[in-house]
């Protein structure tokens, strides 16, 4: 009886230390998985944001592309107006100021537009926040105001 229940009681500790084993095993599965499948949403929203930001960069470009086109068509346009403009009346010293204005201001523009596509580059190299970039918009166009007052922007 006695080597009967001494066999029983071993065969208990054995099954006890077998289940914790087990259940050990499972919790540590389920920590590993846990940790990987936070680790793989981080991967995904830095992604994410890399796309986006890829995608925001190459529309502003394209923006600042098609409004650097548009601006030197229209002004191109009023050019022509005023080269006839000062044939018709005669007014061409008149013309000739207004002209070299023009062409000193979309000189300006284009030199503000490379500036704005340098300053994309910039932003996509060194990932600034999008608060940091409006401030920094905001600072240029201050300066650019008050250093030429008669540009409309």
């Amino acid at each position: 009886m006695h080597l009967a229940r001494k066999a029983y009681k071993e065969l208990c500790s054995f099954a006890v230390s077998i289940q914790a084993g087990m259940r050990g095993m499972v919790a540590r599965d389920e920590l590993r998985f846990r940790r990987q499948t936070k680790a793989v949403i981080i991967v995904q929203s830095h992604c994410r944001k890399y796309l986006a930001c890829l995608h925001y960069t190459k529309l502003k470009k394209a923006t600042i592309t098609t409004q650097c086109a548009w601006r030197g068509k229209v002004a191109r346009r009023e050019l022509k107006k005023l080269k006839m403009a000062a044939r018709e009346t005669g007014a061409l010293q008149a013309a000739k100021n207004k002209l070299e204005k023009q062409v000193e201001e979309l000189t300006w523009r284009l030199q503000l537009e490379k500036r704005m596509r340098v300053w994309i580059m910039r932003i996509t190299l060194s990932n600034l926040s999008h608060e940091s970039c409006a401030q920094w918009w905001i600072n240029l166009l201050l300066k650019m105001r008050n250093s030429r007052p008669w540009l409309v922007l």
